[in-house]
């Protein structure tokens, strides 16, 4: 456990000395004297009898500010996580740039895991800062966890082995978004079908869409359409605007978008057509 011992009890020490030459500087004897109890409880281990004087100190003397930070370690070891982040909060509030104290508090939130608000201290400690590599270490930990939450929420509630949609009109490609809608081409009756989270069906038709076969979806949720027998690839945006992006191409099959590339496979040419969308107007 870290503690600010044995340097700042002889500093502490040192301005016992000088209190009474200057009181307008010095910090309460008292809390001194009760600082320095706390200091030895610690190293006794008894950190309850350490709180216990570290709060004595602070009542005494509010300035006393390594009185706040120990007295978060020792709640910290108590396992009183909700008290070590309010200390350690008052802590900041007298000072804000004080990056070891920043540290352990989102340390602290990170421990609970609260990662939002460890994140938000986290990314306060600038680059000159002698904590800044381990905030930096931090970070990656907690993005790392949160995907592994994230896929571990997913699955849990995802307790379904096999799931059957029927009522399809020769269903060809399907597609989903980043909002969990999904999309089915229904090639005989040229519609294709969405079909939102909650079950809910919205029938997409556009004239350019003839026979629809692939489905792709890139980063910005835009939907791309091969329509087979129209030989058109149409792209519908998020609102549901539709354009023809592509012409002429003879019976566009199978589509798939990988890093903003769209991949059209050209079935009567026997051939791959590769588009750059950040060119596609």
């Amino acid at each position: 456990m870290k503690i600010k011992n044995n340097f700042k009890k002889f500093c502490l020490s040192f301005l016992i000395a000088g209190f009474l030459v200057s009181s307008a500087f010095a910090y309460s004897s008292e809390a001194v004297r009760l600082y320095n109890l706390g200091i030895e409880d610690v190293k006794q281990e008894n950190y309850t009898k350490a709180a216990e004087n570290f709060e004595k100190a602070i009542f005494q003397d509010k300035s006393l500010k390594d009185a706040y930070f120990n007295l978060g370690a020792v709640y910290k070891q108590l396992g009183e996580m909700n008290k070590a982040k309010d200390v350690i909060s008052i802590l900041l509030r007298k000072e804000p740039f004080d990056d070891e104290a920043t540290f352990f508090l989102a340390n602290l939130y990170f421990e609970t895991n609260d990662y939002d608000k460890a994140m938000l201290y986290l990314n306060t400690i600038g680059e000159l800062s002698v904590r800044y590599d381990k905030a930096q270490d931090l970070i990656s930990v907690i993005n790392e966890n949160q995907i592994e939450n994230m896929f571990a929420e997913k699955k849990a509630s995802r307790t379904w082995k096999q799931k059957s949609l029927k009522d399809f009109e020769a269903p060809a490609g399907v597609a989903a978004d980043s909002k969990g809608n999904l999309y089915v081409a229904n090639y005989k009756d040229s519609v294709i079908q969405k079909i939102s989270p909650n079950g809910e069906k919205e029938d997409i038709i556009n004239e350019h869409v003839v026979g629809p076969v692939g489905l792709a979806i890139d980063s910005q949720d835009n939907l791309y359409v091969s329509g087979y027998m129209s030989n058109k690839i149409v792209r519908i945006s998020p609102d549901g605007e539709a354009k023809v992006v592509l012409d002429n191409i003879k019976r566009p099959y199978y589509l798939f978008v990988g890093d903003d590339i769209l991949y059209i496979t050209e079935q009567e040419e026997n051939s791959l057509i590769m588009i750059n969308l950040w060119e596609l107007k």
